[in-house]
């Protein structure tokens, strides 16, 4: 049995070697690179959820902007963003002066 624990933990330290060799070398250098761990797809994940949130805001934001402009009723929005405390937000996105 402690012949197989001494085993196990030379096998177990060659391991670790192997794994701290592939983190250290470069994604060219050690042939193929390696797959991507499943905590670094939800991370693309998230950016890419996050990037697409933030264009859609900010083309709600220039949609209002627009609206703005044309000659909608402001004081009804900014009661609408008041509800929603983006009020002061909402002064700096659509530049209106207080």
């Amino acid at each position: 049995m402690q012949r197989e624990i001494s085993m196990l933990n030379q096998e177990n330290e060659k391991l670790l070697k192997q794994l701290e060799a592939l983190e250290k070398a470069p994604a060219g250098k050690a042939g193929a690179a390696p797959a991507p761990t499943q905590l670094q797809k939800d991370l693309t994940d998230v950016a890419k959820r996050l990037k697409k949130r933030e264009l859609e805001c900010q083309a709600l934001w220039e949609t209002l902007k627009d609206m703005k402009d044309s000659g909608f009723d402001i004081n009804r929005m900014m009661q609408i963003f008041a509800k929603r405390a983006l009020d002061s937000k909402a002064q700096r996105k659509l530049e209106i002066v207080k």
